[in-house]
């Protein structure tokens, strides 16, 4: 998955507050591949790299 489709969970579910089973339905797939990118764009937002 790209790093554009990783930013877009990330975005989508932060502005929605939807559950990643809902999200996984919209971006066609697994709750836990959404729970992944979530997490990996979360840690790069709070990691020294961002600032």
């Amino acid at each position: 998955m790209s790093m554009e489709e990783q930013l877009a969970i990330f975005l989508y579910m932060c502005v929605t507050g939807l559950s990643s089973c809902h999200v996984a339905k919209r971006f066609q797939c697994s709750p836990d591949a959404i729970t992944k990118y979530f997490k990996v764009i979360l840690f790069f937002f709070a990691s020294d790299l961002f600032y």
